[in-house]
């Protein structure tokens, strides 16, 4: 019964140090450029991530100014889609 134990405990750290092995050999070999690149993409992907929650809140804020402010609202419209009043005149300036 203790051989057995003694020959588990063998064989047991015999895997845990081929498993180091291959992790050393693995980080220090080819496997290293496809952790950096995976790295670095997880880095793009983070800053994109934090690009898209900033024009979120800008949005979010555009639209509750929009929603509360009447006048914020009529420059947009003005603005974006060209709109005027039925008693101004437009005036046209080329480039």
């Amino acid at each position: 019964m203790k051989v057995i134990r003694i020959f588990q405990v063998l064989i047991g750290l015999v895997a845990a140090g081929l498993v180091a092995l291959i992790l050393v050999s693995d980080l220090s070999g080819p496997g290293r450029g496809l952790l950096d690149r995976l790295e670095a993409e997880r880095l793009s992907l983070e800053l994109r991530g934090r690009d898209k929650v900033l024009n979120n809140q800008r949005l979010r804020e555009e639209v509750r100014a929009v929603k509360s402010n009447r006048k914020v609202l009529e420059h947009r419209i003005r603005e974006d889609l060209g709109y005027v009043k039925n008693d101004e005149l437009l005036v046209l300036v080329p480039k």
